[in-house]
């Protein structure tokens, strides 16, 4: 099958990779910024802004050219199981800071890199000229050796089993670090020094006590369950719904898509997506400028890139404080360090020009003030198939909808088939389709009834409805709906919601 792919920041979007006869990955790869691991040494050097969705994997290298100029290139393509291979190409003369709109050509390509993954947060890479080297996802939350959380925080975690595929129940866990010991809502935690999983006591259901264990990665954990007087441990996979700042003035901001779940009312207080951001505005088809942002607790980092005044690639790199939905960036220029195929070189810091100021609008939506330019919107790149082509429902999704006892009945609709623009189960008996309501934008229905969400743009928890219908299964639109936890357990490619290989 001869399918186009095209690496370029700003364009509408990437080719659906989905229908090539291609192996799934068996772990999911954790979006954001990553580092030649044996490169960092506090100074500025070389690394790659990555995303994988729907097994398709988009990559910015920012760089540097012999001249010692900082630069940047673009990889894109299908993921194979767990390995990714592609051109590194090479763009010029799109828009400089402070400059008019201008679309970038592309100039040719740089070389092949080959990206093995061995885990969520690890792998190595092959660039040209090079020998392969690790890799690993850059980390900077402050978290300290050997804890889970660092004090004066609190995470809310969404927790459901996973029996080879097969998921099974669910559950909320609270866990925070207020007075530099952990706590969930059952009592106190405790933490492994050597790996940073923490084990606490928590209520599975209404009537069942447990033990948790969990690893964290990023805003993913995983880990086992045990109910109390049982032996027996079963696999958990878990999204992150909301991060709560205790020290100085309180903050909760949530994971879930721009809406307080507690208050169903929109807030600004967002949590971002980690990966590949553009401009709205430049969004046109053609090779332009682009971001990678990655917000850890309350530290933001901001790679652009973009084009100096010549028309030559470059980049610049800075970080800044997160409260509110908000941060001020320094956008540092850097030079002098390695190029492909170099020895080891350490790069120096160049100036700066300026501030950029950005606001969180929803986890997926901003505005971006940039050095000489004025505020514009701003969006997450999409990567895959998305709305409202129906196929980006495809997969497992996974409805928590509250049953006898308070315990959590699981309505889980496997999406295997698009048929007259829906979504639809094997049989037929499940369907999800675009529809814009006050209740989302998706509408989902089986035999017992009916499920409103607007999902999440990649597998995290998002909060929806089950909304309440008459004899006849019909939605009463004015009704007493209930608010449900609902999250794509299985990507469109078979890829299980989880952290470590299997």
């Amino acid at each position: 099958m001869d399918m186009k792919l095209t690496a370029k920041m700003c364009i509408a979007g990437l080719a659906w990779m989905g229908s090539m006869a291609m192996a799934a990955s068996n772990f999911t790869v954790s979006p954001g910024n990553w580092v030649v691991t044996q490169e960092v040494n506090g100074q500025p050097g070389r690394g790659m802004g990555i995303e994988v969705r729907d097994g398709t994997l988009v990559m910015a290298v920012y760089n540097y050219a012999p001249t010692g100029e900082a630069t940047f290139h673009l990889a894109a393509g299908a993921m194979n199981g767990n390995s990714f291979s592609g051109q590194l190409m090479e763009y010029r003369g799109g828009r400089y800071l402070g400059g008019p709109a201008l679309d970038a050509a592309e100039v040719g390509s740089a070389g092949e890199v080959r990206i093995d993954f061995s885990s969520a947060t690890t792998g190595t890479i092959k660039f040209p000229g090079e020998p392969a080297v690790d890799i690993s996802r850059y980390v900077f939350d402050g978290v300290p050796q050997g804890r889970f959380l660092p004090p004066g925080m609190g995470e809310v975690w969404l927790l459901t089993k996973n029996m080879d595929g097969y998921f099974t129940e669910s559950s909320g866990v609270a866990i925070n670090d207020a007075d530099g010991r952990m706590w969930s809502d059952d009592g106190e935690c405790q933490v492994n020094a050597d790996t940073a999983a923490v084990t606490c006591p928590m209520t599975w259901d209404s009537w069942s006590s447990a033990t948790v264990t969990l690893k964290r990665y990023g805003q993913r954990v995983e880990g086992t369950v045990s109910r109390r007087g049982s032996s027996s441990k079963d696999r958990v996979v878990g999204a992150r719904l909301a991060l709560l700042r205790f020290r100085g003035d309180m903050e909760l901001m949530f994971d879930t898509e721009s809406m307080d779940w507690f208050t169903g009312e929109v807030t600004t207080s967002s949590v971002p997506e980690a990966g590949l951001w553009i401009i709205s505005g430049e969004n046109t088809g053609k090779p332009g400028r682009g971001l990678t942002m990655d917000l850890q607790l309350d530290t933001l980092v901001v790679q652009l890139y973009g084009y100096e005044a010549d028309g030559s690639p470059t980049f610049r790199i800075g970080s800044g404080k997160y409260k509110g939905g908000s941060s001020t960036v320094a956008l540092q220029k850097v030079r002098g360090g390695r190029y492909y195929g170099s020895d080891a070189l350490t790069g120096i810091d160049a100036g700066s020009d300026g501030n950029a100021q950005i606001r969180f609008t929803s986890p997926t939506t901003g505005m971006i003030l940039l050095p000489a330019e004025q505020w514009v919107p701003m969006q997450k790149f999409s990567v895959g198939v998305m709305a409202p082509q129906p196929e980006s429902l495809l997969g497992k999704w996974a409805f928590f909808v509250a049953g006898a006892g308070g315990g959590r009945e699981h309505t889980v609709f496997d999406l295997t088939r698009v048929d007259a623009g829906r979504a639809k189960n094997s049989s037929g008996s499940a369907q999800c389709w675009y529809e814009t309501t006050r209740h989302g934008t998706v509408r989902c229905t089986d035999f017992r009834g009916e499920y409103r969400f607007t999902p999440a743009y990649n597998d995290g928890a998002i909060m929806g409805w089950a909304m309440e219908t008459g004899f006849r299964n019909e939605v009463i639109e004015n009704g007493n709906h209930g608010r449900i936890p609902v999250q794509r357990v299985v990507d469109r490619t078979g890829v299980i919601s989880g952290s470590l290989p299997r």
